[in-house]
């Protein structure tokens, strides 16, 4: 994005997520993908290698979120991992939502860290992550997000201190196991590296797309801060009404698997 005289300290890129294109829709993507954040693929499959296929399912769906608040949040951690996925070449090392102790909670730290393979050594990528579900008001007053979710990702970066740095590095060692085996050796080495890997932060917001603002995205470009990063802001088509969507379809499985 450009913001015409006005000074900048960071790139920001602006991108229209769809809900309907061809015969697929944002929500179906997303009933696919999320399952596979709270509960690591390897897992899935080894259950499923035991013979017993309803109980994967079920076990793995019993983790998701009921209550429409933490489904919310979560959505939106979700959907910047996947976008980082698909737009920015990145790979999931861990999502926070694997730490989470009970199904209707949330855990702290940096929300997404993911790896790229494009580097070398490979670099760690920090997501800090927010998002708005305001819809557009009927009097036309402007959603606020530069008071609101874009000044909260800059408090984010600012409290994020060097023991979460250390707290999210040795959840990453943790992992392992569940990054591709064909880079694992790579993302290993990069993990081992004395004086910690190379680390880099970028932030995702993610808003309706009826609800996005010029005026209130400048903010996110020229606002000082002690951490580099870029920002991606996500404009989704009718966010509000793919989140719901998209759990309606998980909670018909579910209730499929665990209510029979």
């Amino acid at each position: 994005m450009e913001f015409d005289g006005k000074t900048t300290v960071r790139p920001v890129h602006r991108s229209e997520l769809v809900r309907v294109i061809d015969a697929g829709t944002l929500e179906g993507l997303m009933s696919e993908r999320i399952p596979t954040y709270y509960r690591a693929p390897a897992s899935i499959v080894k259950d499923l290698q035991s013979g017993y296929f309803l109980s994967a399912i079920a076990d793995t769906l019993a983790r998701l979120p009921k209550q429409d608040d933490f489904r919310d949040s979560h959505f939106g951690e979700l959907l910047a991992a996947e976008f980082a996925v698909a737009a920015m070449g990145l790979k999931l090392l861990y999502s926070k939502l694997r730490l989470l102790t009970a199904e209707n909670s949330n855990a702290y730290k940096m929300d997404v860290v993911m790896y790229d393979v494009s580097t070398d050594p490979i670099e760690l990528v920090l997501l800090e992550v927010k998002s708005s579900f305001k819809v557009p008001q009927s009097d036309g007053r402007p959603a606020n997000h530069h008071k609101s979710i874009y000044a909260d990702l800059f408090d984010s970066f600012n409290k994020y201190a060097k023991e979460d740095l250390r707290y999210d590095l040795t959840a990453a060692r943790d992992r392992l196991s569940d990054v591709d085996e064909a880079d694992r050796d790579r993302v290993a080495d990069a993990l081992n590296m004395y004086g910690g890997p190379p680390v880099r932060y970028a932030g995702i917001c993610s808003i309706d797309l009826a609800t996005f603002n010029e005026d209130e995205a400048a903010v996110l470009a020229t606002r000082k801060n002690e951490k580099l990063f870029g920002v991606d802001l996500l404009c989704v088509v009718e966010f509000a009404q793919v989140i719901d969507a998209t759990f309606e379809r998980l909670d018909d499985v579910r209730r499929a698997v665990l209510e029979n």
